[in-house]
């Protein structure tokens, strides 16, 4: 399924962010404003430097690669038992890690081919290798193999849909989602920070608004507007 983001908005936001702030400190050393110009096809650039490097340098045009990784193999997405939807993604970099995958696996025949012998070799016949993989991940849920390759070193994460990301244990228990009452939908589970700070850990202050609720704190009590103007500007269909 595709991702349906616009990655180009979170991008250009955070670099905003960072030129606003960069303005904000050049205005407390001189007195003086700066206009920002922002462009989000320039941002999404700092997301592809080893694409421009690589046709700048060699002339070479990057295809689709999907999971795969330019060194680590295994590096991929794997079926596992369950049904449909059910896959688990594994990471291997170095050879330790590939003897601790395969003992996790039973040391299966097939992993001991001259083939898989170290990381080039893998990385070359990753197809095949990961045949023999999936095989033995769809004996497995997603659950299983992650917790049996955490467990021996080797990265390795269930693919959860929006269902497993709102009942993950680990996130739950990290406490990333916060639950606020809303008056429209009841009881509801908000993301909360995406990093936690020991001093000032942060949180959701409040539950999502409903349409317009927070038109008089914004127009009447930051703004200024009286009454009147923002009852003209709501019969003009300006504010709702």
């Amino acid at each position: 399924h595709p991702l349906n983001i616009s990655f180009g908005d979170p991008v250009a936001t955070h670099h905003g962010l960072v030129a606003a702030l960069a303005a904000l400190r050049y205005r407390a050393k001189t007195g003086k404003g700066q206009f920002i110009e922002l462009s989000q096809a320039e941002g999404l650039l700092c997301f592809q430097p080893e694409n421009i490097l690589d046709y700048m340098l060699n002339r070479r045009v990057r295809g689709r690669e999907a999971n795969r990784d330019a060194f680590m193999a295994p590096h991929n997405v794997y079926r596992c038992q369950g049904g449909p939807g059910k896959w688990v993604a594994i990471a291997v970099a170095t050879d330790a890690e590939w003897r601790a995958f395969c003992n996790v696996m039973g040391d299966p025949d097939w992993a001991q081919d001259e083939k898989f012998a170290d990381s080039l070799s893998r990385w070359k016949n990753q197809e095949e290798m990961d045949r023999h993989i999936e095989a033995w991940t769809s004996n497995h849920t997603n659950l299983e193999v992650t917790e049996m390759l955490q467990k021996a070193g080797v990265a390795a994460f269930a693919c959860l849909n929006n269902r497993g990301l709102v009942e993950d244990p680990h996130l739950n228990a990290r406490g990333f989602f916060q639950e606020w009452d809303h008056p429209e939908i009841g009881r509801q589970k908000y993301d909360g920070m995406m990093w936690k700070l020991s001093k000032t850990p942060g949180g959701v202050q409040c539950r999502q608004p409903l349409f317009g609720e927070h038109n008089d704190y914004v127009y009447g009590e930051l703004l200024g507007l009286s009454r009147e103007e923002m009852n003209r500007l709501t019969e003009e269909k300006v504010l709702y």
